[in-house]
């Protein structure tokens, strides 16, 4: 054997060394990994479950469960703060504008009195208006914010005939204005009372108040039935709903629309017809004799 071939045998002896090599340190650089995993003990992470917006929540928006489901997160990422349950959401709205994926916090939600402007949480596309009206006559005061009632207005109606001495025949005719209705807001006023042993009264805002006033969130067609409606009427009613009492009654006995004509616009006039356009007289025929 020539010193050529002597010399490619050792060639190949050195690579199957190198991988026979490579094969062995890989081996045991693996072993040892494992080795290490098995006898290392994984940190425990404690997971705490938030809510978390679902999707951006504008302020003044009511919140609702399926606005801020539960996720759960590393305690580390929380803080006294943090709301855990949807129990600490009830009767609450944003407060500020709330991102997608952001962890609720108390500090982000207020009550809707807490809110500088109305229009906060105003139902999208509704509009609100104030009307006072007699609570004392009506429920008794039962009404509070946020209940649904139906506003009655009462007219005071003439009728085109005359009693026999003359005067025009006029009666009272209750009207159901608008049905289903939020109640916003009411203000009860405020009355006198008696100071305890004499000596005066003294201003106590309460039940009792007169000169109340309740505001409505309305949609804007019932806004203006109701400004309509509102300087003609003698006096207007509350009628409360039950809570989960959302039918609308169509009664037949009331003649509405005649008796709110006499206190709505006049409809426009129609328009003139064409005047048809003047026939030219017949032309005579011409006789030659």
């Amino acid at each position: 054997m020539g010193k050529g071939g002597i010399f490619n045998i050792l060639i190949i002896l050195a690579v199957l060394l190198a991988v026979l090599m490579i094969f062995l340190v890989t081996r045991l650089i693996n072993s040892a990994r494992e080795e290490g995993m098995a006898s290392a003990k994984p940190i425990p992470v404690e997971m705490v479950n938030v809510l978390v917006a679902a999707n951006n929540i504008e302020p003044g928006s009511e919140l609702r469960p399926e606005m801020v489901p539960i996720k759960s997160v590393p305690k580390e990422f929380t803080t006294p703060d943090t709301v855990t349950s949807f129990d600490q959401l009830k009767d609450k709205v944003a407060g500020s504008f709330i991102p997608t994926g952001d962890i609720i916090f108390n500090s982000k939600v207020k009550s809707p009195s807490q809110l500088n402007k109305a229009s906060l949480v105003v139902g999208q596309g509704m509009r609100l208006i104030s009307i006072p009206a007699d609570f004392e006559i009506a429920v008794s005061y039962m009404v509070k914010n946020g209940d649904r009632v139906d506003l009655l207005a009462i007219f005071d109606v003439q009728k085109a005939e005359r009693d026999i001495e003359g005067q025009w025949i006029s009666r009272e005719i209750t009207v159901t204005l608008i049905q289903n209705v939020k109640v916003f807001d009411i203000q009860y006023g405020a009355v006198e009372t008696p100071k305890a042993g004499g000596g005066g009264t003294s201003e106590e805002a309460g039940r009792l108040g007169k000169g109340q006033t309740v505001t409505f969130e309305v949609l804007p067609a019932e806004a203006e039935r109701l400004t309509a409606a509102f300087s003609k009427a003698k006096s207007f009613r509350l009628a409360l709903r039950r809570f989960d009492d959302v039918a609308i009654i169509e009664s037949d006995s009331m003649m509405e629309g005649e008796l709110l004509k006499p206190y709505l616009p006049p409809p426009p006039p129609p328009p003139p017809e064409p005047e048809a356009p003047e026939k030219a007289a017949p032309v005579k025929p011409k006789y030659n004799y």
